[in-house]
């Protein structure tokens, strides 16, 4: 008798050897899913770890300033913010409070800013430097700025040799009372239109108003003095 082909209590009969082999069918395809499914988990783990060995490393610390002058500059904005007041009400004076109170207008000035405040240091530094020795010089350039700073801080009165033709004009202009020993001025004998004159004839220096040779707007072939 052939076992692959029983009959049942009802009278049917059913293929053993054909319920095997989709058993077999169902289990195979439950490995082969499991299999994709491992397969697919190991692909996007491996992509993660490509990922984190090649991808661009940033470098939080390189957009940090960490030298002196960042360090004082932040102390400087620092000292500016007025602590006691609330920004959401008044952000100006939150920002602004403690430096408007520690740096009032200087009297000889109609306003005053950081800007001005920044030009103020920059000329003591730039003072500062020219103050010294020709030795101290990093380069002729610098050596020829500090030779220039000097011969116009010189005094007057000693350096008389390469001071006569300035002495002479001085004199020749009807005297100074800044410095009275060359010749004081004498405003009895004084010509103001005299001196204009020779101060724009002789040494091209504009006074009250300036005077030029131009082309003349109503015909260009023509020049005239403006």
């Amino acid at each position: 008798m052939d076992k692959s082909g029983e009959k049942t209590p009802q009278g049917n009969f059913y293929n053993a050897k054909s319920e095997a082999n989709q058993d077999y069918k169902h289990k195979r395809l439950i490995y082969g899913l499991m299999i994709i499914i491992i397969l697919l988990v190991l692909l996007v783990a491996s992509l993660g770890v490509v990922l984190v060995i090649f991808r661009p490393k940033v470098n939080v610390e390189s957009n940090i300033c960490t030298t002196q002058e960042c360090y004082q500059a932040t102390a400087e904005i620092l000292s500016y913010i007025n602590t006691t007041v609330d920004p959401c009400t008044d952000f100006y004076s939150y920002a602004c409070g403690t430096w408007i109170s520690n740096n009032p207008i200087p009297i000889d000035r109609p306003r005053y800013g950081t800007l001005y405040q920044l030009i103020d240091r920059n000329e003591r530094i730039l003072r500062r430097l020219l103050e010294r020795t020709t030795a101290a010089a990093a380069n002729e350039g610098e050596r020829k700025a500090i030779m220039y700073f000097k011969a116009c801080m010189q005094d007057i009165f000693t350096q008389t040799e390469s001071r006569k033709d300035l002495i002479a004009m001085i004199r020749q202009l009807g005297g100074w009372d800044v410095v009275p020993s060359l010749q004081p001025a004498n405003i009895t004998n004084w010509s103001y239109n005299s001196v204009m004159a020779q101060m724009t004839a002789k040494y091209d220096i504009d006074t009250l108003f300036s005077i030029w040779v131009g082309v003349d707007l109503r015909n260009s072939n023509v020049t005239i003095i403006e």
